[in-house]
């Protein structure tokens, strides 16, 4: 079942996009939940379809979207076929009165059906994503646990805020958090990928700080606006993806999800050295935490006008903008260690995608075998 997809519902109205002409659900929560293929769901309603504890259901005619409403964990599945793809349920008694279990009957299959059933219920997609990790662990090498500003880079390859509004977040253990009053926070990443993936079926999923789920198809490239849980989802023609959180709201993610196809398949954090190696293709700093710290790069000088070459920890995106910082954090200067002066107006020169010459417009700038120290950032961002 390669379109089934696990809802956790929280008691108030949810909708999901799914393909397939019509939709199987299975409730495997502790209460009763409600489907309809029309928003706006009364118990009891016409077209409202009420589905007990451990029982499967199919609602006809949803068209690829269908509205739930209730509590607990529940599995839906599009399909085309007019039989049910839940097998049913089975109800037994023990101490302490009923008890309400969910199964499939396998009895039926080969060794051949049975590994294919696995594969297609642990099968995970890529995730098209970089620094999709929130909580412990996560790729931040401004190092900062607050962030806040209009459009400015925060964790990894995300930014917050917009452009005409200042956004603020706080980074935990378990997630990472917006606190709005007044005004909205906007929380994105843009695509380098985008290409290739426009105008194709992809699905965006996060997880919160509370172990809830939320996900949505979408077309990559056409407008897309729809609410996930506290926050709201954004794909436009632009090369990004959007999460916001509203004015007035308190929100945590604990992990993004962007895969090709219409099913949202597991999470599957990557390994962090891996990780860190892909953002630093875009952006790459010397230091960590305070830079109110020793020069960790040292380089003597070849003349009076240029350092020996740096090169940067992994080949970047593109040929960076590099800025150079004593370690009292004065940009575009270096440290003379043996004078304790610092040489001003240090720029970069010779810069490509792996390595920058620091260099002096002054020709009395540095002397020769002399060495000199210094913090470097570089961006190579979209």
């Amino acid at each position: 079942m390669a379109n089934v997809k696990t809802i956790t519902l929280g008691g108030t109205e949810q909708k999901v996009i799914i393909s397939g002409q019509n939709c199987d659900i299975r409730n495997d929560g502790a209460d009763t939940i409600y489907a309809s293929a029309q928003p706006n769901i009364t118990a009891g309603a016409d077209g409202v379809l009420a589905i007990p504890v451990g029982q499967a259901a199919k609602l006809l005619d949803t068209k690829g979207t269908v509205y739930l409403k209730g509590t607990g964990v529940v599995q839906i599945c599009g399909s085309d076929y007019s039989e049910l793809v839940f097998k049913c349920a089975a109800t037994s008694s023990g101490e302490g009165g009923e008890v309400t279990k969910t199964y499939v009957d396998n009895s039926d299959k080969t060794t051949l059906q049975l590994a294919k059933q696995f594969a297609e219920e642990n099968f995970s997609n890529p995730n098209l994503l970089d620094n999709s990790w929130f909580g412990k662990g996560v790729i931040n090498q401004r190092g900062k646990t607050e962030y806040s500003g209009a459009r400015v880079y925060c964790i990894d390859r995300w930014r917050i805020g917009s452009s005409t509004t200042i956004g603020n977040c706080t980074l935990t253990d378990d997630g990472i958090n917006f606190l709005t009053t007044d005004e909205t926070c906007d929380f994105e990443q843009t695509l380098e990928n985008y290409n290739m993936i426009v105008g194709k079926l992809c699905t965006i999923s996060y997880g919160d700080n509370l172990g809830d789920v939320y996900s949505l198809t979408f077309t990559m490239g056409e407008y897309c606006r729809e609410t996930l849980g506290k926050l709201v989802f954004y794909s436009t023609s632009d090369r990004h993806i959007m999460f916001r959180c509203p004015a007035n709201e308190n929100a945590s993610m604990k992990w993004a999800k962007l895969e090709l196809g219409s099913v949202a398949t597991p999470f599957i954090p990557l390994n962090p050295a891996a990780e860190l190696a892909k953002c630093q293709r875009y952006y790459y700093q010397s230091w960590s935490g305070d830079i109110d710290t020793k020069g960790i790069i040292t380089s003597a000088a070849m003349s009076n006008a240029s350092l020996q070459n740096v090169e940067f920890p992994v080949t970047m995106r593109t040929t960076p903008t590099v800025t150079f910082y004593t370690s009292s954090g004065i940009a575009n200067a270096v440290r003379d260690w043996n004078a304790g002066t610092d040489v001003t107006g240090v720029i970069a020169a010779y810069a490509n995608e792996r390595s920058v010459v620091p260099t002096s417009p002054e020709s009395t700038g540095f002397t020769e075998g002399k060495y000199y120290g210094f913090h470097y950032s570089a961006s190579a961002e979209l």
